[in-house]
């Protein structure tokens, strides 16, 4: 078996508020609204790759986001891995095992996660109800990110956790809550011999070290550090017809 694995934000779909050109084509509709769209290319490519590579996308979006997303017209991944790592659906079905290792995962973390919730919730810059997103992770957003971040990194210890910012956003994560860690548990699970990872921002940046061939954008490689793979780098900012199409030109010479 050989592993695609993607992020989906950026790396394979993009947001409504983002320019991709007029051939797109609508994967992500909430309450009668298009919120999310991959360009003509890149859904017809995908097709294709998946009929070479078991297609496994790894978001840090929560299941019932995840599940809104549809990147084929009559198929779901075989796996798919949800809430940066900790739910994997194995054909669109919650592995219930593998949700309960991932609670036991990040036990240590749990002091953390709740004083986080605490602070968060009494930060005049919040301005979204803080959620603790599929029991396993913080989350919320914040007029000023930076501010919050600060806020939180003086009041709790970071031994067990790490924060991100993504615009607005603020996650709080396990530090074992990560995808190259949900990589490993797949590859344990699967035992693929090659595995292609692509993804755009920090959150990906350990699966992407771990993978025997990697895609991302430039400003990521500037930030990336060491990797055990091959890096392919892209200066376009939506690259997901030219990485679907490498991979199919290539996708040969990477399953010998």
């Amino acid at each position: 078996m050989n592993l695609f694995c993607s992020d989906l934000d950026n790396t394979l779909i993009y947001s409504y508020k983002q320019e991709i050109g007029s051939d797109k084509r609508a994967v992500e509709i909430k309450d009668g609204k298009e919120l999310s769209y991959m360009t003509q290319k890149s859904y017809r490519l995908l097709e294709k790759v998946k009929e070479h590579f078991c297609f496994v996308p790894i978001t840090t979006r929560s299941l019932e986001q995840y599940r809104r997303i549809r990147l084929g017209s009559h198929w779901y991944p075989e796996y798919a891995l949800a809430a940066n790592g900790g739910i994997l659906l194995d054909n669109n079905t919650v592995d219930l095992d593998w949700y309960q290792e991932s609670k036991d995962l990040i036990k240590k973390a749990e002091k953390e996660l709740k004083q986080s919730i605490a602070i968060l919730e009494k930060d005049e810059n919040v301005i979204l109800e803080v959620r603790k997103v599929d029991d396993l992770f913080a989350f919320t957003k914040s007029n000023n990110p930076e501010k919050t971040i600060e806020i939180l990194k003086k009041n709790i210890h970071m031994e067990e956790v790490n924060v991100y910012k993504n615009g607005q956003k603020v996650y709080v994560f396990p530090k074992i809550l990560n995808k190259g860690n949900a990589l490993r548990r797949l590859k344990d699970k699967c035992e693929p011999e090659f595995i292609i990872a692509a993804g755009d921002s920090d959150f990906d940046i350990s699966m992407l070290q771990i993978a025997h061939k990697s895609f991302m954008p430039l400003s990521l490689n500037e930030i990336i550090g060491d990797i055990i793979g091959e890096k392919i780098v892209f200066n376009d900012k939506v690259f997901s017809d030219n990485m679907l199409e490498h991979i199919m030109s290539n996708s040969s010479a990477m399953q010998k």
